[in-house]
């Protein structure tokens, strides 16, 4: 079966300071090749190209045996927004053509939704591969070029998964710091601390050899301290990279994807640091962004405080972990006296347009904030209304639904 080639995935970063969680694009595309353009070999590559993205949004293979999925895969056409036959860039293919396929975002996360498998946003770890490979008796650490093919098949396994890898750079300080035999050898503790300075969140480790016409994979697994082995023989190195990368997919997805609880739970963010519009807008469109999170909506500002109401997918720690991987906000302790611990007037009604000013001295248009209920008390705090029938204890009461406050501070 031809491989799949994929397109629109942003996530080679281009220095090394920069590398740290990033945005991977192009989740819902893929190029399948086809022999011609019959109605036949187009419902058999957009079948193919849909368990593609099925697996790369949910992050897990097990999606592909749920029956919502076989289900779908019988109306695979309803699940296509678009597509377009392509010439196949590669010379010499017994396929002529590819077939670029975009499918429908909402539809395919509703369907894994409906199969109870997780939701894996697009903000995704990076992953550093210190990786010794040994063909005829000659050993040598992969890196980002072209000098072994190996790299070059684990960076398309890597774009089939939507997970960002990079490769060591082996230069002068690497080469200082790690030598084959570390990384052959699994000494993990070296590799782990040359990794610091890729700001990788994980790290794969270890040899792959071929041994007669068998490829052996011995490699280490760590994340956040946690390790774990992985070992495996294949026949050839599209197996070994087709396998590495899924069973490290497999690693991540346990911890940054999210399976949508049964009963929606909601709980306060508190972020502060938030000085002007600016840094406001961007605070709530990056939660509102998070896997985790199904919707944020803004209960309270003052000062250069806001605190969010989220509405969960998952549970309290997959917040957690996606905002710490995410690193555009810092844990704080929370403040021995609640900047919103105070008597509250009552509300003054305000247009759709009005500005509010809140104590930290930058205006905010109501019409830009997500609860278009908010309203200023007489100090300058925004809140969200009451009725005329309703007094503090009641506005007490509902806020305590919220029986979980997070606190962040925003360092963008």
């Amino acid at each position: 079966m031809a491989r799949i080639f994929l397109i629109g995935l942003l996530f080679v970063a281009t220095s090394i300071s920069s590398v740290i969680a990033v945005e991977v694009e192009g989740l819902y595309q893929v190029e399948v090749p086809v022999a011609d353009q019959s109605n036949k070999n187009q419902w058999g590559a957009m079948l193919e190209g849909f368990k593609v993205v099925l697996i790369r949004k949910s992050g897990s293979r097990q999606i592909l045996t749920t029956e919502e999925s076989r289900q779908a895969y019988r109306k695979v056409k309803a699940y296509v927004q678009r597509f377009q036959y392509l010439p196949n860039p590669e010379p010499e293919t017994e396929f002529p053509y590819v077939l670029k396929l975009d499918f429908e975002p909402r539809l395919v996360e509703e369907l894994i939704q409906e199969a109870g498998m997780p939701i894996w946003g697009s903000n995704r770890p990076v992953t550093i591969m210190w990786l010794a490979a040994e063909e005829n008796f000659n050993r040598q650490i992969l890196k980002d070029d072209a000098e072994n093919p190996i790299s070059g098949l684990l960076k398309v396994d890597a774009k089939r998964r939507g997970i960002p890898i990079i490769f060591p750079l082996m230069d002068l300080e690497d080469e200082l710091n790690v030598t084959i035999s570390d990384v052959w050898g699994r000494f993990n503790n070296t590799v782990v601390n040359a990794s610091s300075r890729y700001g990788a969140d994980s790290v794969v480790a270890g040899r792959l050899a071929k041994i007669g016409e068998v490829w052996q994979a011995k490699l280490s697994y760590i994340n956040q301290g946690e390790e774990q082995f992985l070992e495996f023989d294949v026949e050839s190195p599209e197996l070994l990279t087709e396998t590495l990368t899924d069973r490290v997919a497999e690693l991540l997805c346990q911890r940054y994807c999210v399976v949508e609880a049964l009963a929606s739970r909601q709980i306060a963010i508190q972020v502060s640091g938030v000085n002007n519009f600016a840094s406001f807008k961007s605070v709530q469109d990056y939660l509102q962004g998070l896997s985790s999170i199904r919707k944020i909506e803004v209960n309270k500002i003052s000062a250069n405080i806001i605190r969010f109401s989220a509405t969960l997918l998952g549970d309290v720690q997959s917040v957690k972990d996606g905002i710490k991987l995410g690193r555009k906000m810092i844990v704080e302790v929370a403040p021995e006296i609640d900047p919103f611990a105070k008597p509250i007037n009552p509300p003054v009604a305000t247009d759709g347009d009005q500005m509010i000013e809140g104590s930290s001295g930058f205006d905010i248009p109501v019409s830009e904030l997500t609860s278009p209920n908010l309203a200023q008390t007489g100090e300058g705090e925004v809140v969200a209304p009451v009725s005329q029938n309703e007094n503090t204890e009641a506005l007490t009461e509902m806020e305590g639904i919220q029986d979980v406050v997070l606190y962040y501070r925003w360092t963008e």
